[in-house]
């Protein structure tokens, strides 16, 4: 919203000041529509695997770049053909937003600087600072990781996904459109005659929007993918008759942080996270008790056990 209100007090748009108002309320409630389809029903369009890019589990958690930490998808796909391998001369500077264009070549311009990375199917080079802003998504790599010095970048993503899913989602693809209308009124303000302090901030804190809904995006399949994990292994321990393992979740949130309900209702403070604890496991058949564990159990948790296998049945 800071970025919407920005944008609206800077003296380059040509249209009338009813009209600047009305384009800024539209793309107000563009904003939240989109926040509230992020967080409450983009997990409900995600599947292990789908012929829609921004709702296969398979292609959003995996590396465009590493193979260690990709999964095939075993859907149909439009077509198994990859982008070439990127052969020719490297741009020189980082195409990055952070650095400033920083030079990336050494000896004269004549060689890449093994300290900048290379995406592996375009010209583009990022150097360290910038490559957190520069790679799609599912790049998020440690340091062992980023040795390798090539990454793929947010373009080529999103070419490589096209050749092998569908864009078909409506909600989905105005997330895109969203992004892509945020990042061309940053365009136009930087071909404008602002200051250029003014150029940077708006150039600054559209990156940091778009890179915040690729992160968020992130981690609703990281999520969605985790809370599929419980069920099916929770099955496989039913089928095979496996009644002494457990399942411990360790979670830590933030859900309240800096509210009121977070600092009367939460004894650890308001600036830390709130640890949780979710045990799970497969409640045997009363035939597989022993006399002890029956002892153990009371007359109500017994009763209960019964009703559960009850409806199991």
């Amino acid at each position: 919203m800071k970025l919407v209100k920005e944008l609206g007090d800077l003296p380059i748009w040509q249209c009338d000041k009813k009209q600047a108002q009305e384009t800024l309320q539209a793309l107000k409630i563009r904003l939240l529509k989109t926040w509230d389809f992020l967080r409450t029903q983009l997990a409900s369009h995600m599947r292990k695997e789908s012929n829609v890019a921004s709702h296969c589990l398979n292609w959003l958690l995996s590396s465009r770049s590493d193979k260690r930490l990709a999964c095939q998808c075993m859907h149909p796909v439009l077509s198994n053909e990859l982008p070439d391998e990127y052969a020719g001369p490297y741009d020189t500077t980082c195409s990055g937003s952070k650095c400033d264009g920083a030079d990336g070549t050494i000896a004269g311009g004549k060689r890449l600087s093994s300290s900048f990375y290379a995406c592996l199917y375009c010209s583009k080079i990022s150097c360290s600072k910038c490559i957190r802003t520069m790679w799609g998504q599912s790049e998020q790599l440690g340091k062992t990781e980023r040795a390798q010095r090539h990454f793929v970048c947010r373009s080529c993503s999103s070419l490589m996904a096209q050749k092998r899913h569908e864009m078909s989602c409506d909600e989905c693809n105005e997330v895109e459109y969203l992004k892509l209308d945020l990042r061309h009124a940053a365009s136009y303000v930087q071909s404008s005659s602002c200051d250029e302090n003014s150029k940077k901030r708006i150039r600054v804190m559209t990156d940091r929007v778009c890179r915040n809904i690729d992160l968020f995006i992130g981690h609703v399949a990281r999520d969605k993918n985790q809370n599929l994990f419980w069920p099916e292994k929770l099955q496989e321990w039913a089928r095979k008759g496996q009644y002494d393992r457990m399942l411990i979740l360790s979670d830590f949130w933030q859900l309240f942080a800096g509210t009121y309900e977070r600092r009367i209702g939460c004894d650890t403070g308001d600036k830390q996270s709130v640890e949780s604890h979710v045990i799970w496991s497969v409640c045997p058949p009363l035939n597989k008790l022993d006399a002890e564990d029956l002892t153990n159990l009371s007359p109500g948790q017994l009763s209960m056990w019964g009703f559960y296998q009850f409806k199991q049945l």
